[in-house]
Protein backbone atom coordinates (compact mmCIF):
# COMPACT_ATOMS: atom_id res chain seq x y z
CA UNK A 1 0.00 0.00 0.00
CA UNK A 2 1.41 3.39 -1.02
CA UNK A 3 1.54 6.53 1.11
CA UNK A 4 -1.57 7.97 -0.58
CA UNK A 5 -3.66 4.92 0.17
CA UNK A 6 -2.44 4.84 3.76
CA UNK A 7 -3.41 8.49 4.16
CA UNK A 8 -6.81 7.89 2.67
CA UNK A 9 -7.30 4.92 4.94
CA UNK A 10 -6.39 6.96 7.99
CA UNK A 11 -8.61 9.81 6.81
CA UNK A 12 -11.53 7.45 6.33
CA UNK A 13 -11.04 6.03 9.80
CA UNK A 14 -10.94 9.55 11.21
CA UNK A 15 -14.20 10.48 9.46
CA UNK A 16 -15.89 7.31 10.67
CA UNK A 17 -14.71 8.01 14.22
CA UNK A 18 -15.87 11.62 13.96
CA UNK A 19 -19.26 10.52 12.67
CA UNK A 20 -19.59 8.02 15.51
CA UNK A 21 -18.66 10.69 18.04
CA UNK A 22 -21.22 13.10 16.53
CA UNK A 23 -23.90 10.41 16.75
CA UNK A 24 -23.04 9.73 20.38
CA UNK A 25 -23.09 13.46 21.15
CA UNK A 26 -26.51 13.79 19.49
CA UNK A 27 -27.84 10.86 21.51
CA UNK A 28 -26.47 12.41 24.69
CA UNK A 29 -28.08 15.75 23.89
CA UNK A 30 -31.40 14.09 23.15
CA UNK A 31 -31.20 12.13 26.40
CA UNK A 32 -30.38 15.28 28.37
CA UNK A 33 -33.24 17.16 26.74
CA UNK A 34 -35.68 14.35 27.51
CA UNK A 35 -34.57 14.27 31.14
CA UNK A 36 -34.91 18.03 31.42
CA UNK A 37 -38.44 18.00 29.97
CA UNK A 38 -39.52 15.11 32.19
CA UNK A 39 -38.10 16.77 35.27
CA UNK A 40 -39.69 20.12 34.47
CA UNK A 41 -43.06 18.54 33.72
CA UNK A 42 -42.90 16.70 37.05
CA UNK A 43 -42.29 19.98 38.87
CA UNK A 44 -45.09 21.79 37.05
CA UNK A 45 -47.55 18.92 37.44
CA UNK A 46 -47.38 19.31 41.20
CA UNK A 47 -46.47 22.99 41.71
CA UNK A 48 -49.16 24.53 39.48
CA UNK A 49 -52.80 24.66 40.49
CA UNK A 50 -55.60 23.36 38.22
CA UNK A 51 -56.39 26.71 36.58
CA UNK A 52 -52.68 27.39 36.00
CA UNK A 53 -52.14 23.99 34.37
CA UNK A 54 -55.13 24.59 32.12
CA UNK A 55 -53.87 28.01 31.02
CA UNK A 56 -50.36 26.61 30.48
CA UNK A 57 -51.72 23.93 28.16
CA UNK A 58 -53.73 26.46 26.16
CA UNK A 59 -50.68 28.68 25.71
CA UNK A 60 -48.55 25.73 24.55
CA UNK A 61 -51.23 24.68 22.05
CA UNK A 62 -51.48 28.22 20.72
CA UNK A 63 -47.71 28.57 20.37
CA UNK A 64 -47.34 25.25 18.52
CA UNK A 65 -50.40 25.53 16.28
CA UNK A 66 -49.72 25.46 12.54
CA UNK A 67 -52.84 25.46 10.36
CA UNK A 68 -51.21 23.77 7.31
CA UNK A 69 -50.32 20.75 9.46
CA UNK A 70 -53.83 20.22 10.78
CA UNK A 71 -55.93 17.38 9.42
CA UNK A 72 -59.03 18.79 7.71
CA UNK A 73 -61.30 15.74 7.58
CA UNK A 74 -62.77 13.40 10.16
CA UNK A 75 -61.11 10.11 10.92
CA UNK A 76 -63.20 7.03 10.03
CA UNK A 77 -63.90 6.34 13.72
CA UNK A 78 -65.24 9.89 14.13
CA UNK A 79 -67.54 9.50 11.15
CA UNK A 80 -68.96 6.27 12.57
CA UNK A 81 -69.32 7.86 16.01
CA UNK A 82 -71.07 10.98 14.75
CA UNK A 83 -73.44 8.98 12.57
CA UNK A 84 -74.42 6.81 15.52
CA UNK A 85 -74.42 9.28 18.41
CA UNK A 86 -75.61 12.60 16.98
CA UNK A 87 -79.28 13.34 16.31
CA UNK A 88 -80.45 12.60 12.80
CA UNK A 89 -81.32 15.41 10.44
CA UNK A 90 -80.17 19.00 10.91
CA UNK A 91 -79.30 19.55 14.57
CA UNK A 92 -78.07 22.47 16.65
CA UNK A 93 -74.70 21.50 18.11
CA UNK A 94 -72.21 23.24 20.38
CA UNK A 95 -68.57 22.38 19.70
CA UNK A 96 -66.30 23.17 22.64
CA UNK A 97 -62.52 23.66 22.40
CA UNK A 98 -63.02 23.60 18.64
CA UNK A 99 -59.39 24.11 17.61
CA UNK A 100 -58.98 24.99 13.95
CA UNK A 101 -62.54 23.98 13.10
CA UNK A 102 -62.07 20.47 11.72
CA UNK A 103 -65.12 19.03 13.47
CA UNK A 104 -67.12 22.19 12.83
CA UNK A 105 -66.60 21.80 9.09
CA UNK A 106 -67.77 18.19 9.19
CA UNK A 107 -70.92 19.11 11.12
CA UNK A 108 -71.73 21.93 8.72
CA UNK A 109 -71.37 19.45 5.87
CA UNK A 110 -74.00 17.31 7.60
CA UNK A 111 -76.33 20.30 7.51
CA UNK A 112 -76.14 21.01 11.23
CA UNK A 113 -76.27 24.46 12.83
CA UNK A 114 -73.13 25.00 14.89
CA UNK A 115 -71.87 27.28 17.66
CA UNK A 116 -68.27 26.92 18.80
CA UNK A 117 -65.64 28.31 21.13
CA UNK A 118 -61.87 28.03 21.42
CA UNK A 119 -59.50 29.69 23.92
CA UNK A 120 -56.32 29.63 21.81
CA UNK A 121 -55.96 32.54 19.40
CA UNK A 122 -54.22 30.95 16.41
CA UNK A 123 -56.53 27.97 15.88
CA UNK A 124 -59.58 30.11 16.52
CA UNK A 125 -58.44 32.65 13.93
CA UNK A 126 -57.97 29.86 11.41
CA UNK A 127 -61.44 28.48 12.12
CA UNK A 128 -62.98 31.93 11.76
CA UNK A 129 -61.26 32.36 8.40
CA UNK A 130 -62.91 29.14 7.20
CA UNK A 131 -66.36 29.20 8.76
CA UNK A 132 -66.82 32.57 10.43
CA UNK A 133 -69.67 33.46 8.10
CA UNK A 134 -71.65 30.39 9.22
CA UNK A 135 -70.70 29.88 12.85
CA UNK A 136 -70.53 31.94 16.04
CA UNK A 137 -66.90 31.34 17.04
CA UNK A 138 -66.39 32.84 20.49
CA UNK A 139 -63.12 33.04 22.41
CA UNK A 140 -63.34 31.27 25.75
CA UNK A 141 -62.42 28.17 27.71
CA UNK A 142 -64.23 25.58 29.80
CA UNK A 143 -64.12 27.77 32.90
CA UNK A 144 -65.88 30.50 30.90
CA UNK A 145 -68.53 28.01 29.80
CA UNK A 146 -69.20 26.92 33.38
CA UNK A 147 -69.47 30.50 34.61
CA UNK A 148 -71.78 31.41 31.71
CA UNK A 149 -74.15 28.55 32.48
CA UNK A 150 -74.14 29.50 36.16
CA UNK A 151 -75.52 32.92 35.17
CA UNK A 152 -72.40 35.05 34.88
CA UNK A 153 -73.30 37.64 32.24
CA UNK A 154 -69.68 38.83 32.13
CA UNK A 155 -68.48 35.49 30.76
CA UNK A 156 -67.30 35.72 27.14
CA UNK A 157 -69.48 32.68 26.45
CA UNK A 158 -72.64 34.06 28.06
CA UNK A 159 -74.45 34.14 24.70
CA UNK A 160 -74.33 30.34 24.52
CA UNK A 161 -75.91 29.91 27.95
CA UNK A 162 -79.32 30.92 26.65
CA UNK A 163 -79.37 28.72 23.55
CA UNK A 164 -80.62 25.18 23.57
CA UNK A 165 -78.63 22.46 21.81
CA UNK A 166 -79.45 19.01 20.51
CA UNK A 167 -75.95 17.81 21.39
CA UNK A 168 -72.60 19.02 22.70
CA UNK A 169 -69.36 17.82 21.16
CA UNK A 170 -66.28 18.28 23.31
CA UNK A 171 -63.48 19.06 20.84
CA UNK A 172 -61.14 16.14 20.18
CA UNK A 173 -59.17 15.26 23.30
CA UNK A 174 -60.17 18.39 25.19
CA UNK A 175 -61.84 16.36 27.97
CA UNK A 176 -58.44 14.81 28.68
CA UNK A 177 -56.90 18.26 29.30
CA UNK A 178 -59.32 19.26 32.05
CA UNK A 179 -57.11 19.66 35.12
CA UNK A 180 -58.92 17.57 37.74
CA UNK A 181 -62.00 15.53 38.62
CA UNK A 182 -63.88 18.58 39.89
CA UNK A 183 -63.50 20.38 36.57
CA UNK A 184 -64.66 17.31 34.63
CA UNK A 185 -67.86 17.19 36.66
CA UNK A 186 -68.35 20.95 36.30
CA UNK A 187 -68.02 20.78 32.51
CA UNK A 188 -70.43 17.87 32.20
CA UNK A 189 -72.89 19.69 34.46
CA UNK A 190 -72.70 22.78 32.24
CA UNK A 191 -73.17 20.69 29.11
CA UNK A 192 -76.09 18.86 30.70
CA UNK A 193 -77.75 22.21 31.34
CA UNK A 194 -77.31 23.13 27.67
CA UNK A 195 -78.61 19.95 26.09
CA UNK A 196 -80.94 17.04 26.88
CA UNK A 197 -79.14 15.22 24.09
CA UNK A 198 -75.80 13.44 23.97
CA UNK A 199 -72.44 14.79 25.12
CA UNK A 200 -69.58 13.40 23.04
CA UNK A 201 -66.09 13.25 24.59
CA UNK A 202 -62.72 11.76 23.64
CA UNK A 203 -59.65 11.37 25.84
CA UNK A 204 -56.46 9.48 26.62
CA UNK A 205 -57.46 6.22 28.28
CA UNK A 206 -55.61 4.70 31.24
CA UNK A 207 -55.70 0.94 30.97
CA UNK A 208 -55.08 -1.06 34.16
CA UNK A 209 -51.41 -0.76 35.08
CA UNK A 210 -50.76 2.45 33.14
CA UNK A 211 -48.59 4.90 35.07
CA UNK A 212 -48.19 7.64 32.44
CA UNK A 213 -45.14 9.81 33.11
CA UNK A 214 -44.76 8.53 36.65
CA UNK A 215 -42.03 6.02 37.43
CA UNK A 216 -39.36 7.83 35.43
CA UNK A 217 -36.51 9.04 37.64
CA UNK A 218 -36.38 12.62 36.30
CA UNK A 219 -40.16 13.00 36.41
CA UNK A 220 -40.39 11.58 39.92
CA UNK A 221 -37.61 13.83 41.17
CA UNK A 222 -39.34 16.82 39.60
CA UNK A 223 -42.64 15.81 41.18
CA UNK A 224 -41.01 15.63 44.62
CA UNK A 225 -39.68 19.17 44.16
CA UNK A 226 -43.05 20.31 42.82
CA UNK A 227 -44.90 18.98 45.85
CA UNK A 228 -42.67 21.03 48.15
CA UNK A 229 -43.40 24.12 46.09
CA UNK A 230 -47.11 23.31 46.14
CA UNK A 231 -47.14 23.18 49.94
CA UNK A 232 -45.64 26.66 50.02
CA UNK A 233 -48.06 27.98 47.40
CA UNK A 234 -51.13 26.19 48.73
CA UNK A 235 -51.85 24.54 45.36
CA UNK A 236 -52.98 21.04 44.42
CA UNK A 237 -51.06 18.92 41.92
CA UNK A 238 -52.23 16.16 39.61
CA UNK A 239 -53.52 12.96 41.20
CA UNK A 240 -54.54 11.29 37.93
CA UNK A 241 -52.35 9.29 35.60
CA UNK A 242 -51.02 11.81 33.09
CA UNK A 243 -48.61 12.42 30.25
CA UNK A 244 -47.03 15.73 29.31
CA UNK A 245 -47.09 16.92 25.72
CA UNK A 246 -44.91 19.83 24.62
CA UNK A 247 -47.61 20.98 22.21
CA UNK A 248 -50.53 20.83 24.64
CA UNK A 249 -49.45 20.49 28.25
CA UNK A 250 -50.86 17.91 30.64
CA UNK A 251 -53.11 15.18 29.27
CA UNK A 252 -54.92 13.10 31.88
CA UNK A 253 -55.19 9.41 31.10
CA UNK A 254 -58.69 8.72 32.36
CA UNK A 255 -59.90 5.41 33.72
CA UNK A 256 -63.38 4.00 33.31
CA UNK A 257 -64.04 4.96 36.94
CA UNK A 258 -62.98 8.58 36.26
CA UNK A 259 -65.43 8.96 33.39
CA UNK A 260 -68.29 6.96 34.90
CA UNK A 261 -68.04 8.90 38.17
CA UNK A 262 -68.19 12.26 36.38
CA UNK A 263 -71.17 11.15 34.29
CA UNK A 264 -73.09 9.76 37.27
CA UNK A 265 -72.53 13.03 39.12
CA UNK A 266 -74.76 14.75 36.57
CA UNK A 267 -77.26 11.91 36.25
CA UNK A 268 -75.95 10.49 32.99
CA UNK A 269 -74.69 7.15 31.72
CA UNK A 270 -71.79 6.29 29.43
CA UNK A 271 -71.52 4.35 26.21
CA UNK A 272 -67.90 3.32 25.64
CA UNK A 273 -65.85 3.04 22.45
CA UNK A 274 -62.39 1.72 23.34
CA UNK A 275 -61.80 -0.55 20.35
CA UNK A 276 -62.64 1.85 17.54
CA UNK A 277 -60.01 4.53 17.02
CA UNK A 278 -59.14 7.08 19.69
CA UNK A 279 -60.93 6.28 23.01
CA UNK A 280 -64.27 8.09 23.15
CA UNK A 281 -67.65 7.98 24.86
CA UNK A 282 -71.21 9.13 24.38
CA UNK A 283 -72.70 10.46 27.62
CA UNK A 284 -76.49 10.39 27.66
CA UNK A 285 -79.27 11.09 30.13
CA UNK A 286 -80.66 8.05 31.89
Amino acid sequence: MGPGKRARGKGGAFLRAAGHFTLRATDALQFATTQLVEGASGVLAQALGPAERSRFGIELYDAHYRAPLEKTELYPWETRWFDEALPGGPARILVTASGGGREVGALLARGDEVDAFEPADRPRAHAVSLYGDQVDFLRGDYADLCSAVSGDRSSPLSAFAFRGYDAVLLGWGSFTHLPDAESRVAVLRACDALTPGPILASFYYAAPGDTGDRGRPAADLGAAIGRRIARLRGTEGIDDVFVFRSWGGFAHQLTMIDVETAARSVGRRVRWYLDDGFPHVTITRR
